[in-house]
């Protein structure tokens, strides 16, 4: 199955990211690939599927990948389906943010992104869930993601989905804030 600009639209709509100030209703998929082609935004997504019969460790090591749960089969397929839809429709990734997870790095490399950095902010592991948005975890990962709005186009894969996210980065929408003029994408949820 190929991933068409429009899913690709709807996938990136269920992204959290930094953004400044409240937003207008939901961007068109034409609109919004505009947007992402333009730049200076920040796309964030959850990792693909991931092998339900593994599970993290107890004593998860980051550098060591047996610790963890990894993609499925399905999930690789649809990081690699995610990364060619946004060549499809020239959306250029020039940077590349991941937990530390192994399942959120293998999903950028599959996506055909940059060498992803690291960012201990996106591991979440269910902190931001307990303790709300108004966390230290979930100040970092609102002041991560403000910081890259307007950095270039930059992809994340993280820990948690990006409803749950979504939630405790303050409800606030899909695309950070735009570095030319004022016009602004949507939240979405």
């Amino acid at each position: 199955m190929r991933i068409t600009p429009f899913l690709i639209a709807g996938l990136l709509a269920g992204a959290c990211l930094a953004r400044a100030q409240p937003s207008p209703p939901m961007a068109n998929p034409a609109e919004l690939a505009s947007a992402l082609r333009e730049g200076g935004l920040v796309l964030y997504m959850r990792h693909p599927a991931t092998e339900s019969a593994q599970t993290d460790a107890e004593a998860l090591d980051f550098a060591d990948c047996r610790t963890q749960r990894n993609l499925s089969e399905a999930g690789r397929r649809v990081a690699r389906e995610i990364g060619a839809a946004l060549r499809d429709i020239r959306v250029p990734v020039t940077r590349a943010v991941t937990s530390e997870y192994c399942r959120a790095r293998e999903a950028a490399v599959l996506m055909d992104a940059p060498p992803a950095e690291t960012e201990a902010a996106l591991n979440d592991g269910g902190r931001m869930l307990a303790k709300g948005p108004d966390s230290p975890q979930a100040q970092a990962l609102r002041d991560m993601l403000r910081r890259a709005a307007g950095a270039g186009r930059r992809g994340g894969a993280a820990h948690r989905g990006p409803s749950t996210q979504h939630r405790r980065c303050g409800g606030r929408g899909l695309l950070g804030a735009r570095r030319r003029g004022n016009r602004r994408l949507p939240p979405h949820g």
